[in-house]
């Protein structure tokens, strides 16, 4: 069965790059093409369930009037599309409002699309036409006074890792918004957007969460208390041991930038690692869990109808390599609870990793 697709594009030619993309995808359907939200709510309307591809600009208010005027009439489905180093002040509260996932298009892209844009295209429409938008909501943030950078541990003694496949976004800024900071505790929080989105995306973010946000850079030593935030481009691994600390390295793309920070963190930190998958495309991270779990850390995924988009944490399941499965809705406080725990809980890793072997 096909599925119902409306391009909602004011720029010209990327409105005719994404119809020229979609005349050879056979699994979707063009019920109209329109330069503004207003005349394709109508049509849509119509249509029912309806995947919209929503051009945004550098105009935020713009593009935040369409996408209101298009989850006004729904909710709907919503792909965005766009100039990533124009759109990068946008996407945050385009994520929060609705959006579930955002494909990059340079100018040079436009004129000229390379292939991985129509599998990248396909796959995301393929996804969130399955997505379950009676649980697709606005993200409600609060804002938090900082902590002092003093306040951050020197070594910590804990490590989270957060893994955002892509278009899990949305999951990703309800979850870390709510995540009680603990100054003991290191977290990597790895995100699918490009890296020239990443500079406003966390200016953004880091108004709406208890952790300090750093953007992951080479060379620098991990602390307590901080967030390092990286692109689905920054590969990055751990150095170093839980006596002495550890800092931030680049390594080669083998596996995924996900896969790649959860399994060096779970080689240098072992039963004080948490891994976090939250739902998307694709598989990266189900390796880096199995990581984390081989050492004895503690893994955790969304369950089966526990979220918004159908599940890569099916698959991480199959593999037997999460500890424990949840609702992205009790995710928050399940993490609250382990944290407040979070030494008792690594003792226990400790015991029964030395049980097992």
């Amino acid at each position: 069965m096909k599925t119902w697709v409306a391009i909602v594009i004011g720029d010209e030619k990327l409105r005719k790059t994404i119809a020229t993309l979609l005349k050879v995808n056979d699994s979707a359907q063009v019920i109209g093409i329109f330069s503004d939200a207003e005349e394709a709510t109508v049509e849509i309307e119509k249509k029912g369930d309806v995947v919209v591809i929503l051009g945004f600009s550098k105009d935020h208010k713009s593009s935040m009037r369409q996408l209101k005027l298009i989850q006004l009439h729904g909710p709907y489905t919503v792909l965005g599309v766009g100039n990533a180093s124009e759109t990068s002040s946008v996407m945050f509260d385009a994520f929060r409002l609705g959006m579930l996932d955002f494909i990059s298009l340079s100018s040079e892209e436009i004129e000229t699309p390379p292939d991985y844009i129509l599998k990248e295209l396909t796959q995301s429409i393929e996804t969130i036409s399955n997505a379950d938008i009676t649980r697709l909501k606005r993200v409600k943030l609060t804002r938090y006074e900082k902590p002092s950078w003093e306040s951050c541990k020197e070594k910590p003694t804990y490590f989270m890792t957060m893994g955002v496949p892509r278009v899990g976004i949305s999951s990703a800024i309800k979850l870390a918004s709510t995540l009680p900071r603990r100054n003991d505790t290191a977290l990597f929080l790895s995100l699918p957007l490009p890296q020239e989105a990443m500079e406003h995306f966390l200016f953004n973010f880091d108004k709406f969460t208890q952790w300090s946000i750093k953007r992951a850079v080479e060379g620098e030593s991990i602390v307590g208390g901080v967030c390092y935030a990286m692109s689905m481009m920054d590969f990055f691994g751990i150095e170093g041991d839980i006596k002495g600390g550890g800092k931030i390295v680049s390594v080669p793309d083998v596996s995924g930038s996900l896969n790649l920070i959860m399994d060096s963190m779970a080689k240098t930190f072992g039963i004080s690692v948490i891994g976090i998958l939250l739902e998307g495309i694709g598989n990266d991270g189900i390796g880096g869990l199995k990581a984390i779990k081989d050492r004895g850390g503690t893994t955790i995924a969304v369950s089966e109808g526990g979220g918004v988009l159908p599940l890569i944490g099916k698959n991480a399941v199959k593999e037997g390599v999460v500890d424990l499965m949840a609702d992205i809705d009790s995710l928050a406080s399940i993490l609250e609870y382990l944290m407040r725990n979070v030494y008792d809980m690594v003792n226990l890793n400790g015991i029964t990793n030395f049980a097992s072997h």
